[in-house]
């Protein structure tokens, strides 16, 4: 190994520590085992509020969870294994499965009946308006 030519063992030791600590660190954090979140999102603010697109092949849109609190916005669900047909050999498997969870924080409270959630043909799209805009109050002033 490269390491072990320029250092002695102990301090190659200690980088495989180290890289054994951020995979662990990797696989805790994220939900995937090749390092990406599942399910990938994208964010979009309009005018109107926030667009959240999430790729959801193969999970059954009837059993995703979709949670509103405050300002965050978390989606979760299950994608179950495909299963191997009888007497035959996984020779490369790559799709994952398994329960899943991840969460949108909002820089705005969500008004939770001001949100939509639509999915098809794999997408599932939730519209999260944007808060009225609070206008300033005139206060009257009373005298004695």
């Amino acid at each position: 190994m490269l390491v072990k030519c320029f250092y002695n063992g102990e301090i190659a030791a200690a980088l495989q520590e180290m890289q054994q600590t951020r995979n662990e660190y990797e696989r805790t954090f994220t939900s995937a085992s090749n390092g990406h979140a599942f399910p990938p999102l994208s964010v979009n603010l309009g005018e109107d509020g926030y667009t959240v697109t999430a790729e959801i092949p193969g999970v059954d849109p009837e059993k995703l969870e979709i949670i509103v609190s405050e300002d965050t916005v978390t989606v979760s669900g299950n994608r179950e294994a495909e299963k191997n047909p009888h007497g035959s050999v996984w020779h490369k498997r790559e799709r994952e499965y398994g329960a899943f969870s991840r969460s949108i924080r909002l820089p705005f409270k969500v008004d939770e009946t001001n949100v939509s959630a639509k999915a098809v043909n794999g997408l599932l799209r939730l519209v999260i308006a944007k808060p009225a805009a609070k206008k300033p109050v005139r206060v009257p002033v009373q005298t004695a």
